[in-house]
């Protein structure tokens, strides 16, 4: 388990969430250069766009969603003070994703959104929460003696007087930087996926994360998991995995379409350093023709699933922008 820096959650409205107007956005944003450690779009029925950004890249991200917003238009929704909290490994069981949202659930933490990753599964919260909502996660997950730090610090290092201040002070190593072609370690396919939504309440959270911990008598496995708020208070869960299996034993009212799409994911060294990378994996679908139906962007991970029978021709598209290296 691991905590983000403080950061700043963005929702776009209805008209900046479209598939079609995506890929405007984050050019827009690859032109100001801000990076989005968290980015989360769902086009499976009305498009819910979020992602996350540094706290010091607010003003600029607001001038920037400020032009592309009409007057009187419904404006971004922005949480100035977020967190994300990630738990791994979830080796791709809806027992751990279950009992994730039954924690947040049981304890009343506020759920912003959720994405998952290879390995990982990305909630944000509340900044000031992440100590009580790891605090909780603990009481349903077991730790390694071992655990590192949840949050990491630069550490000075010792001086006795004979180093100059300049060796010794903290130094902040993340990268910000863009290359015109990405290396990334391969990319993975995954046909025949179904799809299974489902809305709900806060109050809801917990007995459906005891429904999603108790699919298949606990075997129960997803391939892409994403949870974004909606209005009102609610919120959507879905799901992609082989069978749709989820979908018959929720408590709550769900729509599954079988075998209506494809995964693919590509992993590369320090995707959360480098801006852009969200607007190159779209940017390039969209510029050949392919339809999104979800993406999540979170750590070293890009999950990207288009209809049945495009994923051939979307795996073909990202090859212009991110490459293999060859050993």
């Amino acid at each position: 388990m691991k905590f983000s820096d403080e950061q700043a959650l963005i929702r776009l409205p209805e008209q900046l969430s479209r598939v079609a107007a995506v890929p405007a956005v984050l050019s827009a944003l690859l032109q100001q250069k801000i990076n989005l450690s968290f980015f989360c779009a769902d086009h499976t029925g009305p498009s819910h766009v979020g992602f996350c950004l540094a706290r010091e890249d607010l003003p600029r991200c607001r001038a920037v969603l400020e032009t592309m917003v009409p007057a009187g238009g419904p404006q971004p929704d922005v949480a100035d003070s977020v967190g994300t909290l990630i738990i791994f490994p979830h080796q791709g069981k809806l027992a751990v994703l279950g009992r994730l949202l039954g924690v947040f659930g049981r304890c009343r933490l506020p759920l912003l959104s959720l994405c998952s990753s290879l390995s990982g599964l990305a909630v944000n919260t509340g900044f000031s929460l992440l100590e009580s909502a790891a605090a909780a996660v603990q009481e349903g997950f077991v730790l390694p003696d071992n655990h590192a730090p949840f949050q990491s610090e630069p550490e000075a290092c010792p001086n006795d007087g004979s180093l100059p201040m300049s060796l010794t002070t903290p130094v902040e190593t993340a990268a910000s930087y863009w290359e015109p072609m990405i290396r990334i370690y391969g990319i993975s396919r995954v046909a025949g996926l179904s799809v299974t939504s489902v809305d709900f309440s806060e109050t809801e959270l917990e007995p459906l994360g005891e429904a999603l911990q108790a699919v298949a008598n606990g075997q129960g496995r997803f391939n892409m998991a994403i949870i974004q708020r909606l209005a009102n208070r609610r919120f959507r869960l879905v799901l992609f995995d082989r069978d749709g299996a989820s979908g018959s034993v929720l408590p709550l009212p769900a729509r599954t379409d079988r075998g209506s799409c494809e995964l693919l994911t590509l992993h590369g060294p320090h995707f959360q350093d480098r801006y852009g990378v969200a607007h190159a994996a779209v940017n390039s679908l969209h510029n050949h023709g392919v339809l999104v139906w979800a993406v999540g962007c979170t750590g070293s991970s890009i999950y990207l699933v288009v209809p049945a029978q495009t994923g051939e021709m979307a795996a073909r598209a990202l090859t212009d922008v991110f490459i293999v290296p060859k050993v």
